[in-house]
């Protein structure tokens, strides 16, 4: 078998074209390395400060759901009524979320529902309440 010069040619070019296109894929695929990336260290303060926000919030939604109030539920709400001067629930009302009832008088069914202006201030006292409660527990 005879193999013509121009056959051989056409192979090392073949080759080189293909060692150029693997080297330029390479190039690509690989990323480029940036600088060292930024390192967050925070102190155990910070930490504790973060859980208790965490932590807090989940207690909040367990309100906003509707659950079985635990001891740690009606000590906040226990500190809300003393903070609000007034007797405050918290009850779930389909399509409304969660409502405050606030009682005037000795019996349970003189209670009104917040105005929305108090259910605001009520909402952040009681994630303020909650947050040290709940920091003052993580010790």
């Amino acid at each position: 078998m005879i193999i013509n010069n121009f056959q051989v040619h056409n192979t090392l070019r073949a080759y080189g074209q293909q060692l150029a296109e693997k080297t330029r894929l390479t190039k690509v695929k690989t990323p480029l390395k940036n600088g060292p990336k930024d390192e967050v260290i925070l102190s155990p303060e910070s930490k504790k400060r973060i859980m208790a926000e965490k932590i807090s919030h989940q207690i909040i939604q367990q309100f906003n759901n509707g659950s079985e109030l635990g001891s740690t539920h009606r000590e906040i709400l226990s500190r809300l009524s003393q903070e609000y001067g007034q007797p405050v629930k918290v009850e779930k009302k389909e399509g409304q979320g969660v409502v405050f009832k606030i009682s005037g008088g000795k019996t349970s069914e003189e209670a009104r529902s917040a105005s929305p202006e108090e259910s605001e201030k009520i909402e952040r006292k009681l994630f303020e309440i909650t947050q040290s409660i709940v920091y003052n527990n993580l010790g």
